[in-house]
């Protein structure tokens, strides 16, 4: 019998893209399934049957060849100025897909399984002045984008109530950056300064230069969140099933916008040229985040790279797509 089963829901995305590079990996070595069609994330009942069909091949599977199973859901186009009816249904997507599994998984329990979600650390805080942020920290969220997040971690601690032999990990994770990102999506102040400097676009700032931000790389992000799954996959059963674990990953390295200006000022040859204004989505974004995470599940973990590292590395990464002609134009800055 093989040792584990994967699958990452939601492949095409900044975070899940790389997580479903890595689990293969050394030194998680997992089995990597993948759905035999694209998902229709725009058709909300076309994409629930989708989601049902999946499970209904994914668990059976895993459960006669596997001793262990993982569930990454990474799913979700939403942003911090994303509008209540667009987060209600990536909401009632998450809340089927739970459902369907749960059923699904009662004819199937004879291994032990994880559930992970990707939340958001920034949008589930929000207006809270109680820096830094860790996992006991009260949640005030501003925006629908940031309700809706908080939302759908309650749908995974009921789930994780009602069905005990499954472990569940919800990860908050802070700003993420790195290769891979939507070019199409108005998302990512890193991918958007870095794009603009190579098209030689200006940069438009719609909130403080003072803002602070933590900026964590999303291959680092990746590690972090499969050692942590992985050393409680292999937990004892009676530690596994005891409650939901919660913890944010991130940088923990607090930087301002104007610093990551400095930095591109100091790595390319074309200097950044921007211009400051506000937005109305500008209200939904709070000026300070600060994390620190309380939440260790032993091993060596894996370390964030340096802001100056991950920033040149993904800067490289771009002039290499615009020789190649597939670097697209950069669309209208949000933060």
């Amino acid at each position: 019998m093989l040792d584990s089963l994967v699958w990452v829901i939601g492949k095409g995305g900044l975070l899940g893209q790389h997580l479903n590079a890595m689990v293969s990996k050394e030194p998680y070595r997992a089995d990597v399934w993948e759905a035999p069609f694209h998902f229709a994330w725009e058709d909300p009942q076309k994409v629930r049957d989708q989601l049902q069909a999946a499970l209904l091949t994914f668990l059976p599977l895993a459960h006669q060849h596997y001793r262990s199973f993982s569930i990454f859901w990474a799913a979700g186009r939403g942003i911090i100025g994303s509008t209540e009816e667009s987060m209600s249904r990536e909401s009632q997507t998450l809340e089927n897909f739970l459902s369907a599994f749960g059923d699904i998984r009662m004819a199937n329990r004879s291994i032990p399984g994880l559930f992970f979600l990707a939340s958001s650390a920034g949008g589930v805080y929000g207006d809270n002045d109680s820096l830094p942020f860790n996992e006991a920290s009260a949640c005030q969220p501003v925006s629908p984008y940031g309700h809706h997040k908080l939302r759908q971690e309650g749908m995974v601690r009921t789930f994780a109530n009602q069905h005990p032999g499954i472990a569940v990990l919800i990860g908050r994770i802070s700003s993420l950056y790195g290769p891979g990102q939507n070019q199409n999506k108005a998302q990512g102040l890193i991918s958007q300064i870095s794009r603009r400097i190579l098209h030689r676009f200006p940069i438009s700032i719609l909130v403080p230069l003072d803002t602070l931000r933590d900026y964590l790389h999303v291959e680092d992000c990746s590690h972090s969140i499969l050692h942590c799954a992985s050393r409680i996959l292999h937990m004892p059963t009676s530690q596994r099933s005891q409650a939901v674990s919660l913890k944010i990953f991130a940088s923990e390295e607090l930087c301002t916008i104007a610093r990551v200006l400095g930095i591109f000022s100091h790595i390319s040859a074309e200097k950044p040229k921007f211009l400051c204004s506000e937005k109305a989505s500008s209200g939904l974004q709070v000026r300070k985040m600060q994390f620190r995470s309380c939440v260790d599940f032993g091993g060596t973990a894996p370390k964030a790279r340096p802001l100056l590292e991950g920033i040149a590395s993904l800067h490289r990464h771009h002039f290499q797509l615009m020789q190649a002609g597939k670097l697209a134009h950069p669309t209208p800055l949000v933060l």
